[in-house]
């Protein structure tokens, strides 16, 4: 193949230029003819890489225009300098033979080495060359094959300050951090995290995390971890941990996908010791037990105390008129005040036995019900037979908005009815004069409940009021003989919470009040029959 047929095949800004003032018998003493330059300068130049052929006195015999580019000089004015010139530091060439010339020579294969070029202008690059020894026609060579890794380095550079201020400021954080592989086994722990395990870090890495999981904490754990495997992160989830001494733990974590390249390939974890948390939320629970018992108490004894006390000042203003008296027989008169003493007496005493049962009853239903079910409008239209004497004697209008086909209520008719009859009194005796009570019920398939929600246009309620609507005794009622002493909504509470239902009120004041109570289906049968109040 002839020079002028192969260069024919690249373009011509693609092929070297020699200098015109530069014959190539003078400076390219390594090739015999321009036909051999041609083909040598055509074949390195696809490559992109830079060509640097030193001979063995350290001079420059060829270079490409890759290499003239990154020395900055014109191709000719490389030619027959010495190598050494162009290193960071003073050089003689002795030294450069012992140091790069010698050891090429004596490997007999290609080595590689770094290097700091000065290049035109005085900047340093560094250089990655390979390098082989080479012998033409009884001369020496070292061939260089070099590649500026000047930017490749600057980037390593910055990534590695980058992962160094990273573990820094891992190494410092006053939380846990780790970080798991896709199999599940810890690559890296912070300072915090040793400490949280009481272990040293030989013991940790390598291990797989579910070692340190509580054992009740194991399946929530590992169905956490499959799911930011799979690209979902975990934000505050709450587990318990074991330390090497195994105490038991509290932690929240907030686990992350590491993404490299669009694909997961390590989990970062970071963990909070919330012992502490939890115990003063442990601590302001039984606070608020205290109160709640030390309220409950007060109303109890308020209850109690002041019917009792009626009923004894009731009997010592009878004795205090009588019993100095001499008679053999009462007048009329005298006997119906006795008479309305005695059933003052009784009424007094009848609502301290009402206010026992109802905390008797109170406290069975915070014990749990047995598994009942029932329909749900059934019931609502028994109960309301059973206030009928209040609504016809009320100006209240009631209205049913009861939906069709309802599923069974994971609750007991007696219950139920004990509830809706609480709910429908309180509505009724809230409104005065006119006014209106709505009763619905409908199913919400994605809670799987049914809902009862019972709204009238009553007093309604004051914003203060509201979060004590469910504490035992606590009642906005005016006080007087037919006072309720408070326990209705607290009964109804405590049934609806025993078969894990959910109610809520909301109120206006002057407006009205809604009451929402969602009830669970039955599990047996989503459609039972009709068997109770059909």
């Amino acid at each position: 193949m002839s020079a002028r047929r192969y260069q024919s095949g690249f373009p011509r800004h693609r092929r070297l230029q020699r200098h015109p003032q530069v014959p190539v018998h003078q400076n390219y003493s390594f090739f015999e003819s321009p036909t051999q330059l041609s083909i040598f300068q055509l074949m390195i130049e696809v490559m992109g890489d830079q060509v640097i052929v030193i001979r063995k006195d350290g001079r420059i015999v060829f270079v490409n225009e890759a290499a003239a580019i990154s020395y900055g000089f014109p191709l000719h004015e490389l030619i027959n300098k010495l190598i050494m010139q162009f290193n960071k530091e003073k050089m003689s060439f002795d030294q450069w033979r012992k140091e790069y010339f010698e050891p090429v020579k004596k490997a007999g294969k290609p080595i590689s080495f770094t290097i700091e070029r000065r290049v035109k202008g005085g900047a340093i690059r560094n250089i990655d060359v390979t390098a082989v020894y080479m012998r033409y026609e009884s001369k020496e060579y070292m061939l260089c094959l070099a590649r500026d890794i000047t930017d490749r380095l600057a980037r390593i550079k910055e990534v590695k300050e980058s992962e160094d201020k990273y573990r820094l400021l891992s190494e410092q954080a006053g939380e846990a951090i780790f970080t798991l592989n896709l199999e599940g086994h810890v690559v890296y722990v912070n300072k915090a995290g040793k400490a949280l395990l009481s272990l040293p870090t030989s013991r940790i890495i390598g291990s797989h995390f579910k070692k340190n999981i509580d054992k009740r904490s194991l399946v929530k754990a590992w169905k956490d971890f499959l799911r930011v495997k799979q690209g979902t992160p975990m934000l505050q989830k709450e587990l318990n941990i074991r330390d090497s001494a195994h105490r038991l733990i509290p932690v929240e974590f907030t686990a992350s996908p590491i993404y490299r390249n669009g694909r997961v390939i390590e989990i970062l974890i970071i963990v909070r010791n919330i012992a502490r948390r939890k115990e003063v939320e442990r601590l302001l629970r039984d606070a608020e037990k205290a109160k709640a018992l030390e309220l409950f108490i007060a109303g109890t004894v308020n209850e109690i105390r002041n019917p009792l006390k009626n009923v004894l000042d009731k009997a010592q203003t009878i004795i205090d008129k009588y019993k100095h008296r001499d008679f053999e027989f009462i007048g009329y008169r005298e006997y119906k005040e006795i008479l309305q003493s005695l059933e003052a007496m009784r009424d007094q005493l009848q609502s301290c036995c009402d206010t026992t049962s109802q905390l008797t009853m109170l406290s069975h239903k915070k014990a749990g019900l047995q598994k009942q079910y029932c329909q749900v409008n059934a019931v609502i239209k028994e109960a309301i037979n059973q206030l009928r004497r209040h609504l016809d004697a009320s100006e209240i209008s009631l209205k049913l908005q009861l939906a069709d086909h309802l599923p069974a209520a994971n609750i007991g008719a007696v219950e139920l009815t004990q509830v809706i009859v609480n709910i429908l009194m309180n509505a009724i005796e809230s409104v005065t004069g006119k006014g209106e009570i709505h009763l619905k019920t409908f199913y919400k398939k994605s809670e799987k409940k049914i809902h009862l929600v019972c709204q009238d246009t009553g007093a309604g309620i004051a914003r203060e009021n509201l979060p004590r609507v469910f504490d035992p005794f606590f009642t906005t009622k005016n006080k007087g003989a037919e006072k309720s002493p408070g326990l209705g909504l607290s009964i109804v509470y405590s049934i609806i919470k025993a078969c894990k239902g959910e109610i809520s009120i909301t109120s206006t004041l002057h407006k009205g009040t809604t009451v929402d109570i969602a009830l669970p289906v039955f599990g047996q049968s989503k459609h039972l029959a009709h068997k109770q109040f059909s």
